[in-house]
């Protein structure tokens, strides 16, 4: 054999085998998925996710319920590491297993949101709560949208073993973003990434 051709074929092995042990951790956990899945005392296999998305214009709003909820039940907010792959995943689920990538926990990612036209409010970009509702354990994770991987909308995708504990969240939230929206006595105008606020005439 040439010996070009024995250092591909022997690249080529080794490259073979590398992708059969990414295989078969494919049903491993990463560091944020044993982190999520003791905090549930489940398999998370056995936890369907719910997921909520929401208008640009409702980002302060839901971040507002959101922030309330996790408070009122002294929730514990974490961030994720694992550099800019983390933006592209499509699921909650695929940063909870090691496919690819490895994430754990870090620092939490916020954006600054406008509120007003002279006001503004740091919200959560992405971030992931763990918090005990109705004496329950819900993880949710909540981030912005990423036109570039195809996100338009605030996604909050909520998990727990319970699904009427995640309907009991979702309702809380739709409440509170009713009770306090920060788009209230305002007017919203739309442009084609972004929505502005700007202050309604009159009392």
């Amino acid at each position: 054999m040439e010996p070009d051709v024995a250092e591909f074929a022997t690249t080529f092995h080794r490259f073979m085998e590398a992708m059969s042990r990414q295989g078969d951790r494919s049903g491993e956990l990463t560091e944020l998925g044993e982190l999520v899945a003791s905090f549930l005392g489940v398999p998370l296999a056995d936890v369907d996710p719910v997921t909520e998305a929401f208008p640009t214009h409702q980002i302060v709003d839901v971040d507002l319920a959101l922030e309330t909820v996790r408070t009122e039940n002294d929730g514990r907010l974490v961030g994720v590491s694992g550099g800019a792959f983390k933006s592209s995943v499509d699921s909650f689920g695929e940063l909870l297993e090691r496919v690819h990538w490895s994430f754990k926990p870090g620092p939490v990612a916020y954006v600054r949101m406008p509120t007003g036209p002279d006001s503004d409010r740091r919200v959560i970009g992405f971030g992931v709560v763990l918090v005990h509702i109705d004496d329950q354990p819900v993880v949710w994770l909540q981030r912005t949208p990423s036109q570039q991987h195809g996100r338009d909308q605030y996604t909050l995708e909520v998990l727990t073993a319970r699904p009427s504990v995640a309907e009991t969240v979702l309702a809380r939230v739709r409440e509170l973003m009713a009770r306090h929206s920060v788009l209230r006595g305002q007017v919203v105008s739309f442009h084609a990434t972004t929505s502005t606020t700007t202050r309604r005439a009159g009392p």
